[in-house]
């Protein structure tokens, strides 16, 4: 294992940003998507499992970008809200990482380690649960039940977080 900063510069963020962009497309369901027994396209034990071994990629994007992980995905959110696939495969991307998100902007604050990047974290990931619960049932992507249960997924993995930096009644604004 080669140490970050001994890597060379196009084994960098701009590499990683670049993948992270490209696994959020490819753990995408398709757009006509319904159920797995409608399915004909897609294998659901293959797709499963490519969501299951892409993760460690994702965490080493996190690692390696950090708050523009944070801010990629959240634009990704912004611009793709409309299509429910998208947006599903983004929030699945926040909560691959949520354990890593979370204990990195815990031990940031632990050890007074630009707490910037810690509370640049948590407002985004703020905006985005504000920009989610804002959305109005005639949004399609919004009850799609897959992404109802992404977003559920979505606000139980940082509630950590947001129990912490979050009075309350911010979460709710």
């Amino acid at each position: 294992d080669i140490p970050i900063v001994e890597r060379h510069q196009d084994l960098a963020a701009p590499l990683f940003s670049k993948i992270l962009d490209v696994i959020i497309n490819r753990v995408a369901y398709p757009h006509s998507f319904t159920t797995w027994d409608n399915e004909y396209e897609l294998d659901s034990q293959q797709f499963l499992e490519m969501r299951n071994l892409v993760e460690d990629v994702l965490i080493s994007s996190y690692y390696l970008l950090r708050v523009n992980y944070v801010n990629q995905l959240f634009h990704a959110a912004l611009n793709f809200s409309k299509e429910w696939n998208v947006l599903e495969a983004v929030m699945f991307g926040f909560c691959s990482v949520s354990k890593e998100i979370c204990a990195s902007v815990k031990s940031m604050d632990d050890f007074q380690v630009d707490g910037s990047h810690s509370q640049a974290i948590c407002d985004e990931l703020l905006k985005l649960l504000h920009q989610l619960c804002s959305q109005t049932p005639g949004d399609s992507a919004i009850v799609q039940p897959l992404v109802v249960a992404a977003i559920a997924k979505f606000i139980g993995s940082f509630s950590s977080i947001w129990n912490e930096k979050c009075e309350g009644i911010e979460l709710f604004q």
